[in-house]
C-alpha cells in the first residue's frame, strides 16, 4: 500500500517538522563535516614522516620551492636525477612548477619551525601540506557525487572512499604532486559543475574558480593541459533548468579568465626554464607499448587500478548511467574521458607506472573523481557491492600506510642495475640503458620491477612490514633482509644495504632494521632530538643544503657561506659543517674552514662529507699523506670511483671541490640510479 501510494503521488509524504524521519534527515544533511574532520583525524593519525624526501622528484620541487623562498630565484643544484642542466652552472626541475609554488609557504615557514623544534623536525609541516591536499581532494569528491545524485551518506562514503579505500591515502606521507593534482581536477569539475546549477551573482565566480584550478593542474604537470577542457565540460553539455546558451557563454568567459593567470605562469616558466614547452623531459617519451601499459595499469599484478582502488570498478561501471542523464551528462563526461586521457597518456610512457610511488601513481589525481561516480547509485545491490569494494580498498591501502613505499623503492632500487630483457632496451631512455659486463644492456632495477610480478609491492611490503613487526635484533632484520621475495625468481638481484649511515639512505635503511613504530603526524616534531637525525629525512635542510651546493657551482661563495651558516646555526650535522668548510675553502678562508670541522662531535667527524672536506684542506695545505690517509678513511665508508680515482691520482690531479669530489651530489644516491 505505501509504495502504490508513492507511486501514485511521485514522492512519498513530507515528514512533519519534529517527526523522527524529519529528524533523520536533518542529521543526514549535518554529517558532512564531521565525516571530514573524522578522515582528517585518520589521515593525521596514519601519516609516516619519516621518509618524505627520499625520493628525487619529491626533493626536486621542494628544492626549487626553498630556492624561491631564501632567494626568490628558481635554480636547484646539479647531479640529481632528470635534472636540466643550465648554462651558469646550475640546473632546474623539469617538474611543473605548480607544486613547488604550494610548497613556498612551507619553506618559510620551516626554519622558524626548526628553531622553535629542533632540525628535521619540519618534516611535520609538509606532511600536514600533503594530508591538506588529500583532503581537499577527497571532499571535492563528495560533494561531485552529491551534484551527481548521492545522498549524504553517498557523498561521506565518496569523500571518505578516495581519502582512505585508495591509492592516495599513501601520498599523504611523500612529496609527490598527485595530491595536488587529484585537488585542482577534482575541484575545477566541481566548481564547473556548480556554476551551471548555480544564482546569478555566484555562477561566474564558480567558473572562474573552476578555470583556475584546471589551470593550476596544467601548471603542476604540463601533460594535464589534455585535461582542462575535459574538467570544464559541465559547463557546456550539464543541462540545467534556468540556463540558457547565453548564460553558459558567460560561464565559459568566466573560467577562460580564471584559466588566464595560471596558464600564463606556466608558459613562462616552460620559457624561461627549458626555452619552449613540453621540452622538459629530453629524450624520454612515450615508447612503451600502449595496451600493454593498460591491462598493467587496470588489472596488472604490480600496479593495477582495479587492486589498489576496488571502488574504481563500480565508479566506471556507472559513468554510462550518469552520461545519459542532461543534468549530468557533461560532469559523467568529464569524469570518464579525464581518467581515459590519463590512462592513455601514461599507457605509452616509458616509465608507464611511475617508478616510484604506492599503486598506479599516474592515474592517482582520478580517484575522487572515479569514487564520486562509484558513490552515486541508491539501489541495494550496487549499495552493498560499494561497502565491499570500499572495506577491500581499505585494507589494501593500510599496507602501503603502515610500510612506506619510499622504503621499499629504496629496497628494491639498492639491487643497483639489472639486465634488460631481449628485445627492450629499445623502450628505455639512452642515458639509463648501459652495458654490462656480459654485454647485454642493463639499467636500474627499479625500471624493470613494476613489470615482473615477482617484484609485487603487496608481496614486498608485507615481507618487509612482517619483519619490522616481528620482535627481532636489527642484526638479525638486516640478514633476514638479504632474502627478498623475489630470491627464488631472481636469485643473483639481491639487496644491497651498506650504505653509511651518515646519508639520508641510511636514515631509509634504518627504517627497514628497526622495529615498526606507529605513523603519526607530528612525530617529527615531538621526537627526541638526538635520535631525529637518524629516524627522519629533512627536506628543508637537504633543500638549503642543495641552494649552497648551486652557489659554490656558480662561483657565488659569499652567498653560499651566508646560506650554510644559516643551515649550521639550525641543523649543526657534519652535512652542514662540511658544506659551511667548503665555502669558506673556497673562498679563501682555509683557517676558518678547519676550525668549523675540528668544532663537530666524533660521530659527525668520521662522515664521509667531512672526511672528504678534510681531505681537501690537507691537499690545499700541501699534506699529502694527510690528505691521502684521510680521503681512505672516507672512501672506506662510500666505496666512490670518483675517490678511488683521487687516491690513485697525484694530489694536482684530485678533483678541486667537494661537490666534484662527491659526483656533483651528495653520496646519498642509490646505488643503480641513472646518472
Amino acid at each position: 500500500m505505501v509504495k502504490r501510494e508513492r507511486d501514485r503521488h511521485g514522492r512519498a509524504p513530507q515528514a512533519s517538522p519534529g517527526s523522527p524521519a524529519s529528524a533523520r534527515a536533518k542529521t543526514e544533511r549535518r554529517i558532512f563535516l564531521p565525516a571530514v574532520v573524522l578522515v582528517a583525524l585518520a589521515l593525521a593519525g596514519t601519516v609516516d614522516e619519516q621518509t618524505i624526501g627520499s625520493v628525487p622528484d619529491e626533493q626536486q620541487m621542494a628544492y626549487t620551492a626553498v630556492a624561491l623562498a631564501e632567494l626568490g630565484e628558481i635554480g636547484i643544484g646539479r647531479g640529481q636525477v632528470f635534472t636540466v642542466p643550465r648554462a651558469g652552472g646550475d640546473a632546474v626541475s623539469p617538474y611543473g612548477m605548480g607544486l613547488s609554488l604550494v610548497e613556498v609557504p612551507v619553506a618559510l615557514a620551516a626554519q622558524a619551525w626548526e628553531r622553535s623544534f629542533g632540525p628535521r623536525s619540519s618534516q611535520t609541516l609538509y606532511a600536514a601540506l600533503q594530508i591538506l591536499l588529500v583532503l581537499l581532494a577527497s571532499a571535492a569528491a563528495g560533494q561531485l557525487a552529491g551534484i551527481l545524485g548521492a545522498s549524504r551518506r553517498g557523498e561521506v562514503l565518496a569523500m571518505a572512499g578516495s581519502a582512505l579505500a585508495s591509492p592516495l591515502w599513501a601520498y599523504t606521507g611523500t612529496g609527490f604532486s598527485e595530491p595536488l593534482q587529484a585537488a585542482c581536477l577534482a575541484g575545477a569539475l566541481l566548481f564547473a559543475a556548480r556554476a551551471v546549477r548555480s544564482t546569478a551573482g555566484k555562477d561566474l565566480g564558480l567558473a572562474a574558480a573552476s578555470g583556475f584550478l584546471a589551470g593550476w593542474a596544467l601548471l603542476t604537470k604540463s601533460t594535464n593541459i589534455v585535461l582542462v577542457p575535459l574538467v570544464l565540460l559541465p559547463l557546456l553539455l550539464d543541462e540545467v533548468s534556468g540556463r540558457t546558451s547565453e548564460g553558459k557563454r558567460k560561464l565559459g568567459a568566466a573560467a577562460s579568465a580564471g584559466l588566464l593567470l595560471p596558464s600564463v605562469l606556466w608558459l613562462v616558466f616552460e620559457v624561461v626554464r627549458f626555452g619552449r614547452p613540453f621540452s622538459s623531459y629530453g629524450e624520454q617519451g612515450f615508447s612503451h607499448p600502449p595496451l600493454d601499459g593498460a591491462w598493467r595499469l587496470l588489472v596488472g599484478a604490480n600496479e593495477g587500478l582495479f587492486l589498489y582502488f576496488p571502488l574504481s570498478l563500480l565508479g566506471l561501471a556507472l559513468i554510462p548511467a550518469l552520461a545519459r542523464k542532461p543534468e549530468t551528462r557533461g560532469t559523467a563526461w568529464g569524469i570518464g574521458a579525464t581518467f581515459l586521457c590519463l590512462l592513455g597518456l601514461h599507457a605509452a610512457w616509458w616509465a608507464w607506472d611511475g617508478t616510484h610511488g604506492w599503486g598506479p601513481r599516474f592515474l592517482v589525481p582520478a580517484v575522487p573523481l572515479l569514487a564520486a561516480a562509484a558513490c552515486t547509485a541508491a539501489a541495494s545491490r550496487p549499495a552493498k557491492a560499494r561497502s565491499f569494494l570500499l572495506a577491500a580498498g581499505v585494507l589494501v591501502n593500510l599496507l602501503g600506510i603502515l610500510q612506506p613505499e619510499a622504503t621499499a623503492s629504496w629496497y628494491v632500487a639498492s639491487i643497483g642495475k639489472a639486465p634488460i630483457p631481449e628485445g627492450e632496451a629499445k623502450r628505455f631512455p639512452r642515458p639509463y640503458v648501459t652495458r654490462g659486463a656480459d654485454g647485454g644492456s642493463h639499467t636500474a632495477s627499479l625500471f624493470l620491477a613494476a613489470s615482473d610480478h615477482s617484484f609485487s609491492p603487496f608481496r614486498t611490503h608485507l615481507f618487509l612490514l612482517r619483519l619490522r613487526l616481528a620482535n627481532l635484533a636489527p642484526e638479525e632484520r638486516l640478514r633476514l633482509l638479504q632474502s627478498p621475495p623475489w630470491r627464488d625468481s631472481h636469485p643473483r638481484l639481491l639487496p644491497r644495504l651498506e650504505y653509511p649511515v651518515y646519508t639520508s639512505f641510511g636514515v631509509v635503511t634504518r627504517n627497514l632494521t628497526e622495529p615498526f613504530s606507529w605513523p603519526w603526524l607530528g612525530r617529527a616534531t615531538l621526537s627526541d632530538a638526538g635520535e631525529r637525525p637518524l629516524t627522519f629525512l629533512g627536506l628543508r635542510g637537504t633543500g638549503l643544503a642543495d641552494q649552497v651546493g648551486r652557489k659554490l657551482d656558480t662561483g657565488k661563495t659569499e652567498t653560499a657561506i651566508s646560506l650554510s651558516r644559516r643551515l649550521h646555526e639550525v641543523d649543526p650535522s657534519h652535512l652542514s659543517a662540511a658544506l659551511l668548510s667548503e665555502s669558506l675553502r673556497l673562498s679563501g678562508r682555509g683557517d676558518e674552514a678547519r676550525t668549523v670541522l675540528r668544532e663537530l662531535a666524533p660521530d659527525h667527524a668520521g662522515s664521509p662529507f667531512v672526511l672528504t672536506e678534510a681531505a681537501l684542506l690537507a691537499r690545499d695545505a700541501g699534506d699529502e699523506p694527510g690528505a691521502r690517509a684521510i680521503l681512505s678513511a672516507a672512501q672506506a665508508q662510500v666505496g666512490s670511483p670518483i675517490l678511488g680515482r683521487a687516491l690513485a691520482s697525484p694530489l694536482s690531479g684530485w678533483p678541486l671541490t667537494l661537490r666534484e669530489m662527491t659526483g656533483e651530489a651528495r653520496s646519498d644516491q642509490p646505488p643503480g640510479s641513472p646518472r
